[in-house]
């Protein structure tokens, strides 16, 4: 599919590029379904030291993250998982087939072409849950800080499955701030992040919201900064990201991201 040119330039010079009417209600409701499916079947890691082992281990498939703010896992039944849950990944395309055929459908490949061209693999799947009430907040970063591609050219797309505003914690970006190279590598160890330092840029300011309605999507670079402020309204913000590189991407050796046996999903 021939990209966009507008919203190819937007991507090109700015970073990152809303994407309206991306999936019809009917498929928001369809992931909603199959994150609460995998909120109550897949194990639960990162409550306590162990960080670094829950995260290798969901390369590959589905780890309920838990919001330790929103109280003990023991204490709500499994069905309702989902509702406490900060996050559930950072494979979900590999082990459930709604998920995938969502990634890997045509109206959503012509929205992550307007960013990468030629052929793709779809690398992580992982929905961020922000629960009203809930602690989850993310301070500016690059992607390409925590999954490392060789080359530099990999591209998120968020889809969010609410609608999303600065009240209940919708992203910021940092325009243009994908031109800066990737200023660490960081790798987990037990319940933090080793870093190594690259490069000595200043961290830039994420101060421009991208808010979006349930069904829209923004597309942005793995090396732009961005973040998101904790959730203070009364409403959940959900999403589902996936990231995406062209096909034969390789990888540093410090990358916690494990490709799957057989290779990471072409797609398109």
């Amino acid at each position: 599919m021939a990209a966009d040119v507008a919203a190819s330039t937007t991507f090109a010079e700015q970073g990152f590029v809303r994407l309206p009417g991306v999936l019809e209600a009917s498929t928001v409701q369809t992931l909603l379904e199959a994150m609460r499916d995998l909120a109550a079947s897949a194990p639960v890691g990162a409550v306590g030291d162990d960080f670094g082992a829950a995260l290798r281990a969901s390369s590959t498939g589905a780890t309920v993250f838990w919001d330790p703010s929103l109280g003990e896992v023991a204490a709500v039944a499994p069905e309702q998982r989902w509702s406490r849950a900060a996050r559930v990944g950072h494979a979900v395309h590999l082990v459930e087939s709604r998920v995938r055929e969502v990634l890997s459908s045509p109206k959503v490949l012509d929205a992550v072409h307007q960013g990468l061209e030629g052929p793709l693999v779809l690398l992580t799947s992982v929905f961020i849950c922000k629960q009203p009430g809930g602690s989850v907040e993310f301070g500016a970063h690059q992607d390409t800080t925590y999954l490392q591609p060789k080359p530099e050219r990999m591209a998120s797309l968020m889809i969010s499955l609410d609608d999303a505003d600065a009240s209940n914690g919708c992203l910021f970006v940092a325009p243009g701030s994908h031109r800066l190279p990737t200023r660490t590598l960081a790798r987990p160890a037990g319940g933090d992040w080793e870093e190594e330092q690259l490069d000595d840029h200043r961290v830039p300011k994420c101060t421009e919201p991208v808010p979006l309605e349930a069904g829209s999507a923004v597309l942005y670079d793995g090396r732009l900064y961005h973040g998101s402020e904790v959730n203070q309204s009364d409403r959940p913000r959900r999403v589902l990201i996936a990231q995406y590189a062209p096909a034969g991407v390789e990888w540093r050796a410090s990358n916690w991201l494990e490709p799957p046996v057989d290779g990471f999903l072409r797609v398109g």
